[in-house]
């Protein structure tokens, strides 16, 4: 058996809402990668002894309809802002890398390539903008998002206790290591 399969964020796809994405704040989040590639970053660059921890209480919401409606409204609204962010920073890396390089070429082998040189340094900038738009408006979506949730505290504090007991997070301290020492 896979040692992933043990935890609960085996399979969660980008998008989900979870506990625990980070190990303080936001106590509820929305997956910006799917769980088995945050579990992989924590393997890879977290501190050894926490490791485990986040892990395991890295997980899925089960009952995502005992969430309140205006927080799974702005959530949806705030990922599909994420993936709308995600897809135009694409076009804009795409735009720059492929055009740029080709118009650079044909500026460098004569003069009146730079007119094109000029054209596609435009297009880069339009892509540019539309990136800055989307990352504008997946901002904003994220606001909203942490609103509704500090808006509903209450009830998404009650749902993670009972779905994540015995954790560690208390709400006090807003974090999964509330007995660390703090770090000089």
């Amino acid at each position: 058996m896979n040692d992933d399969m043990k935890y609960l964020w085996h399979d969660v796809p980008e998008g989900a809402l979870v506990w625990h994405y980070w190990h303080g704040e936001p106590l509820l989040a929305i997956a910006p990668l799917p769980l088995n590639v945050r579990a992989a970053h924590i393997r890879s660059d977290k501190p050894k002894r926490e490791r485990a921890v986040r892990l395991e209480r890295m997980r899925p919401v089960v009952n995502v309809k005992a969430i309140p409606l205006p927080v799974r409204n702005a959530a949806a609204a705030c990922a599909e802002a994420y993936a709308a962010y995600v897809k135009a920073r694409a076009g804009y890396d795409d735009t720059r890398r492929a055009a740029g390089d080709k118009a650079w070429k044909a500026f460098a082998a004569s003069a009146k390539a730079q007119t094109a040189y000029e054209k596609t340094c435009a297009a880069s900038d339009d892509a540019y903008a539309a990136y800055y738009k989307a990352g504008a408006a997946y901002d904003k979506a994220w606001d909203a998002f942490d609103k509704a949730c500090s808006d509903h505290r209450a009830e998404i504090e009650g749902l993670h206790a009972l779905e994540c007991p015995h954790c560690p997070w208390n709400g006090k301290k807003k974090t999964l290591f509330p007995h660390k020492e703090p770090q000089p």
